[in-house]
């Protein structure tokens, strides 16, 4: 299943606003530096979604506003 993010960054506080079930707008506190949003997005989004972290991962957009995120399948 694949996620589609906007991105606010540098923000007051780390939000996570669903807009439908695949797409969110997502706040957070990270600068855009080394990838430090990228990382605070991930850790908001897997918070939000209730899944671990390491589950997400990103396909799309690492310099970008518009973020596609892919819930990877975990082999049991």
């Amino acid at each position: 299943m694949k996620y589609f993010v906007t991105v606010k960054t540098r923000a007051q506080e780390d939000v996570v606003t669903t807009i439908d079930d695949t797409h969110f707008s997502v706040s957070v506190r990270a600068a855009p530096f080394d990838g430090q949003a990228n990382e605070a997005v991930r850790r908001a989004l897997s918070r939000h979604l209730r899944i671990p972290p390491t589950r997400l991962i990103q396909c799309a957009g690492k310099r970008s506003k518009q973020k596609v995120f892919e819930l990877a399948v975990s082999a049991r």
